[in-house]
């Protein structure tokens, strides 16, 4: 009997070839070593792009060639000094000057070894309460057919034993627990299904929270999506994954609720279902984007056929 395909199997761990800072990349590699436990694929790329937006020629071209093959010498020997289990050849791949150039070649190369996942890190820069995603993975979260982790790299990397899993209970929830739920196997994890129910605007909930016909809606909302909480949990349970089941009511936007559920839960990882169709990308711009951009913990972004 052949093994399952694990839900991380092949990753592809996308590098800032030309600025990247060494800190940033070892602690990528951490979360990237605690997410697989040595049992996956790693295919770290590097992206090069020429120094403007016109065609490299004459000199010019030969600085460039001359400059990626520095980057990639100073790469390989950072690789080798992480020591990360499963780690495959540096690939260097040359894009064009633009950011969704560059995520293209990325995705495509990803597409190509049928890879899980492309893991990327965020900057860490903190400013306005938020960290900064940065172009590349904010365009690659908006525009990536494969499956994205943001690693936030100021957080501590520590064994993977709770998945927070936010949800709509929609109709890719079911593919996403799946998945969610093999990793949780692999890494003796247990899982979390939130549900952070609409609320009136948070900022005037409490007007409303005395009044019965409210109180009728929030009670009413609570044991429908427990209706629907319930199909998933007989999924993890017959995949003999421990599951619990947090519905919120709390006056918090979603974003926020979710943010704190999974600090005070001690969360290791957060699993997105990523929404597809003409409002994906404002969906990911108000609600994930804000996520990865906050979360001490990795976000897990997962698309489904």
């Amino acid at each position: 009997m052949s093994k399952a395909k694990p839900a991380l199997g092949v990753l592809v761990w996308g590098l800032d070839a030309e600025t990247g800072d060494e800190k940033i990349q070892l602690a990528t590699a951490k979360a990237i070593g605690v997410l697989t436990k040595g049992r996956a694929k790693i295919f770290p790329v590097g992206i090069i792009t020429p120094p403007g937006p016109y065609p490299a020629r004459g000199r010019l071209l030969e600085i460039f060639e001359e400059e990626n093959s520095r980057v990639s010498t100073v790469i390989e020997a950072r690789l080798k000094k992480m020591r990360l289990v499963g780690l495959q050849p540096l690939t260097i791949k040359k894009a064009e000057y633009s950011i969704r150039s560059q995520v293209a070649k990325i995705v495509r190369h990803a597409e190509e070894i049928k890879a899980d996942a492309i893991v990327v890190s965020t900057h860490a820069r903190k400013g306005l309460g938020r960290f900064f995603l940065g172009s590349f993975a904010e365009t690659l979260l908006l525009t990536s057919t494969v499956p994205v982790i943001i690693v936030n790299p100021k957080a501590k990397a520590s064994p993977c034993k709770h998945i927070l899993f936010p949800t709509d209970f929609g109709p890719k929830a079911k593919a996403t627990l799946d998945k969610v739920c093999d990793l949780a196997k692999t890494l003796g994890a247990k899982v979390t299904l939130y549900h952070k129910v609409d609320v009136i605007n948070p900022y005037t909930v409490g007007t409303f929270h005395a009044v019965p016909l409210y109180q009728s809606y929030l009670k009413q909302s609570k044991e429908e999506f427990k209706e629907l909480a319930s199909k998933l949990v007989v999924i993890a349970e017959q995949a003999k994954v421990p599951v619990k089941v947090v519905i919120n009511d709390d006056a918090d936007f979603p974003a926020e609720g979710i943010l704190k559920k999974a600090k005070s839960s001690k969360a290791n990882l957060i699993a997105l279902t990523a929404q597809s169709g003409k409002m994906s990308a404002l969906l990911i711009g108000s609600v994930t984007r804000e996520i990865a951009r906050r979360s001490m913990c990795p976000v897990w972004v997962i698309r489904n056929p």
